[in-house]
């Protein structure tokens, strides 16, 4: 690291020709006078900085004696550190880092986000940064979470550096891939030449790795993220997992930022960070936070009135030692591991402040318990009871006191509560952001929520009490700042998708949330993310991502949000078809920022607008073993988000809730029994909190009371009720009915016995008619016998006769199926019969005999009278000639003798004919194969006359 960092002042001594002028022998001379200070500064800036702040103070001794010793002749100042000084070459003198830029002018127009305080510390890094990434140096910054890393980079290889370098950003977290890693920079880089993949001709990549110590160590130890990177470092590459060949890339220099390890960051090999020049970011300094937050505010309030302008240095001051003191005092621990502080939650307390209004602030005691508020909302919202709360009450009462000429009691002279919200006037544009009173606040979220009701598909019937309406002005609050994320704490049941749904239509913001079905993987997950991030970038729309803990499927969904939280980016989601949306929509961004409108800058202006749009609402149970490892494998879950710690509902929700649920149920209660169910219901509850309490602390056994058992308890309620009001009345109408069906049997009893003493001497009379009737029915039995013998001779001779009919039915059944087919024949013979066939008949002059003879068997099933006519073979005798009548009947018409034959009556055929047509059925030269021979038409005819017999 010190060699590189001094090659970077000697590099343009090398003597080699790349088309720069040479340097003088003079030049050389005068550098080498200035060596030694060069080595010096080389020397703090490798050796000495990868330590922290104590030990800084401990190298800063030990240092400056050594230098004394061995003679230095120009050794740093003796002011301050040997950190605070930078050898200027131009200068040939020691400068401090904060007379090397010009002062800061504050620009209204930026938001918070964009505001970017230089200080000593942040120029320095910025300078080593510089100075070696232009060198093709390869950097790692660490330090504590929250020092800046992170901000520092990106500014400055986004707005620092020339165009020829295009920088990359990539967030590494627990579960980052070396896959997706490979892939991330794979998709950045175009083919060089074969083999060889890079950026453009004449650029450099420049691709920072934020959190490079994040990725979870696998089974062997070794982490495959780092791993991949360690690849390119040692063979300049790795091999394509398809083509199974080596991908050369050039033209890269990593620049990467880390926390020091623990809390879910693991140690790194050496192997991997021997290629890199160290520097460790310290702890910012109290004189550098106030530098920097008295900057912002002082310029913020410069339009205010004089009295408010003049508490901006104190609150300042007020704001560091409160934030020193909830780091020594707020520890994480197994039961609090969201105790997590550092520089992003104090920034975070400055940026709701810039939220006031002038109108609204005009007197100190305003802007102090505005303070005290935003204090409340970042530090005070994630504390889990009221013992912390109170402690930070008094934390903040006695800082404000210290370092203002404002009193504790003056904050509370009027109001005991502070609430802000900006949401009081319906319509407003801008909001204003002022201190509400709460008789004003319930009916106005009453009122959005009826809103809400009356437009959604799914109305929530909620009840707004204290604690739920403080909870959606804090949800609110997160909302409306960019970039504002909220990770909401509370077990099941305690409002906390309800209430961000209330607040997100109170902010007129879009609400997106995901429903798992069956089937859902992570390709419907990455399609999900993919609408909503299209639609904060591309539509520029803000929007709101629910998202709770039980639809996490893969922990890989975590590894997503944590990218969102961190860049607003999730690798290789997007498509050719999205990335020409994203150019379209974003290119006008970079015309106005005067960029060059290149697919990095377009890209990158795409990642502002999801950042300031997208809004990530986390909901998540802080009970068991698995939110204490998502907070340690995903630190920007805390880092990244406002924290909202949902209590247990105090008296007055549980009052609130039930009095609610008696209501609506319509149990038709007296008031005075629907007062003491209540009392009576919040008892219950309470008491069994109070006995989990205890069970913990003898039988180190969790038993979890939620405020979901609370709505089961009054469920199961109004259902018991429910059931024994109809059990008992299902009871009661059986033993009415039962009453009733005595009364009216004793009455008919009483009717019975009444008519049976009337009727008892016609009894005695039927009783003398029935013994007459007997001997008569004696009688007829005899005579009934005499005829059951002759019934049975005559049943006898049926039987017979009955058999002879069904042999006589079986024959003709026979017959019946054996003419079937030759009747189905002889229709599809006539269908295919055409008129000129039988016109062909009847022009015959001399038919054949067999032409005569189906002709003949046609006239008489049509019951066609012959002619008779002189037998020209016996003269004197006389012969009947049916060939002429069925020319003349028959014949004539064609079509006509078609639809008779198909539409014959074949099941009433009279029995004359049947008996002059059997002989011909009995003919032998009667036959379909015979009558063929003479004509097709008689054919048919043959076959017809046939199947009718």
């Amino acid at each position: 690291s010190l060699l590189h960092l001094l090659d970077t002042f000697i590099h343009e001594f090398h003597d080699i020709d790349d088309g720069r002028e040479k340097k003088t022998a003079e030049q050389v001379k005068e550098f080498v006078d200035k060596l030694e200070p060069i080595f010096i500064f080389c020397l703090i800036w490798s050796l000495c900085c990868t330590v922290n702040a104590a030990s800084r103070k401990m190298f800063d001794v030990f240092l400056r004696q050594e230098l004394a010793q061995n003679g230095c002749k120009c050794p740093p100042p003796e002011q301050g550190m040997i950190y605070d000084y930078k050898y200027d070459v131009q200068k040939s003198a020691w400068v401090h880092w904060d007379s090397s830029v010009a002062p800061y002018v504050y620009d209204a127009k930026l938001s918070f986000a964009e505001l970017i305080i230089p200080t000593k510390d942040s120029i320095c890094y910025t300078y080593l940064l510089d100075t070696l990434v232009r060198n093709h140096k390869h950097v790692l910054m660490t330090g504590p979470t929250g020092t800046g890393k992170t901000v520092n980079i990106l500014g400055h290889l986004q707005n620092g550096l020339p165009d020829k370098y295009i920088p990359i950003t990539i967030s590494f977290s627990a579960q980052t891939s070396a896959n997706q890693t490979q892939d991330l920079i794979d998709s950045k880089c175009e083919k060089r030449r074969k083999g060889v993949y890079g950026p453009s001709a004449g650029k450099d990549f420049i691709i920072f790795v934020d959190d490079v110590n994040m990725p979870m160590k696998e089974e062997y130890g070794a982490q495959p993220p780092i791993e991949i990177l360690r690849q390119w470092f040692d063979n300049g590459g790795w091999y394509d997992r398809k083509a199974l060949e080596m991908r050369k890339i050039i033209d890269v220099i990593y620049v990467c930022a880390c926390g020091p390890p623990g809390g879910g960051r693991n140690h790194v090999t050496a192997r991997f960070y021997r290629h890199f020049n160290i520097v460790n970011y310290v702890d910012m300094s109290d004189e550098s936070l106030c530098l920097i937050f008295t900057t912002i505010l002082s310029n913020f309030l410069s339009t205010f009135e004089s009295s408010v302008q003049e508490q901006a240095a104190g609150l300042v001051k007020a704001s560091v030692a409160v934030y020193n003191t909830i780091l020594d005092e707020l520890r994480p621990t197994p039961t609090k591991p969201h105790y997590t502080f550092n520089m992003r939650d104090i920034s975070k307390t400055f940026q709701g402040l810039l939220m006031m209004d002038r109108r609204r602030v005009t007197t100190a005691v305003q802007i102090a318990r505005m303070w005290v508020h935003e204090n409340r909302c970042v530090f005070g919202d994630r504390l889990i009871n009221d013992d912390d709360k109170n402690w930070l009450k008094d934390t903040l009462e006695s800082n404000m006191e210290e370092f203002t000429s404002l009193k504790r009691d003056m904050l509370w002279a009027e109001k005991s509560e502070i609430i802000c919200a900006d949401f009081m006037i319906h319509g407003a544009d801008p909001r204003i952001y002022e201190e509400v009173k709460i008789p004003d606040l319930q009916p106005m979220i009453e009122d959005y929520l009826a809103e809400y009701n009356s437009e959604s598909k799914q109305p929530m019937q909620l009840v707004i009490f204290g604690d739920a309406m403080l909870h959606v002005v804090k949800i609110a609050r997160v909302l409306r700042q960019p970039s504002g994320h909220a990770l909401l704490l509370g077990v099941g049941g305690s409002g906390r998708q309800s209430l961000t749904r209330l607040a997100t239509y109170i902010s007129s913001y879009q609400l997106y949330q995901i429903e798992i079905a069956k089937g859902y993987g992570m390709n419907e997950w990455r399609e999900n993310l993919r609408e909503c991030l299209l639609v904060a970038g591309v539509k520029n729309k803000s929007i709101v991502f629910l998202f709770n803990d039980t639809q996490i499927i893969n922990e890989t969904m975590l590894e997503d949000i944590n990218g969102i939280l961190n860049s607003g980016d999730v690798p290789n989601l997007y498509g050719a078809d999205d990335l020409e949306a994203i150019t379209t929509a974003c290119k006008p961004e970079c015309a106005r920022k005067r960029i060059q409108p290149t697919k990095i800058n377009i890209f990158a202006q795409y990642l502002l607008r999801v950042k300031a749009n997208i809004h990530v609402v986390l909901c998540m149970s802080p009970l068991g073993d698995a939110f204490r490892t998502r907070l340690r494998k995903f630190p920007s879950l805390v880092n990244c988000c406002t924290i909202d710690w949902f209590q247990e509902w105090p008296e007055e929700a549980l009052q609130s809730v039930a009095a609610r649920f008696l209501s609506s149920s319509n149990l038709e209660l007296k008031p005075e029994v629907e007062k003491s169910l209540i009392e009576f219901f919040q008892f219950i509850h309470q008491s069994i909190e109070k006995a989990s309490v205890e069970f913990l602390n003898k039988m180190r056994r969790h038993f979890y009371v939620t405020p979901t058992s609370y709505l089961e308890l009054l469920s199961t309620y109004s259902k018991v009720l429910l059931m024994k009001r109809k059990e008992i009345g299902t009871l009661r109408d059986r033993l009415s009915i039962g009453v009733d069906v005595i009364v009216s049997t004793e009455k008919q009893v009483n009717e019975l016995q009444a008519t049976l003493r009337d009727m008892e001497p016609k009894l005695i009379q039927t009783q003398a008619d029935v013994e007459v009737m007997i001997v008569q029915i004696t009688k007829d039995k005899v005579a009934a016998a005499e005829t059951k013998a002759v019934v049975e001779v005559e049943e006898a001779s049926a039987s017979k006769k009955a058999s002879e009919t069904k042999a006589i039915a079986d024959d003709a059944q026979r017959d019946l199926d054996e003419a079937l087919p030759a009747l189905a024949e002889a229709v599809q013979c006539l269908k295919d019969l055409k008129k000129a066939d039988i016109d062909e008949v009847k022009s015959l002059g001399r038919p054949p005999v067999n032409v005569v003879r189906t002709l003949t068997a046609c006239c008489i099933m049509f019951d066609i009278k012959p002619d008779v006519v002189n037998d020209p073979e016996n003269p004197g005798k006389k012969i009947k000639d049916y060939f002429k009548a069925a020319q003349r009947n028959l014949l004539a018409n064609a079509n006509k003798l078609l639809e008779d034959m198909s539409n014959y009556d074949k099941d009433n055929i009279p029995h004359h004919i049947i008996t002059q047509i059997e002989p011909f059925y009995n003919d032998p030269n009667f036959t379909p194969e015979i009558v063929e021979k003479a004509s097709k038409a008689c054919k048919a005819m043959c076959m017809w006359a046939r199947a009718m017999y």
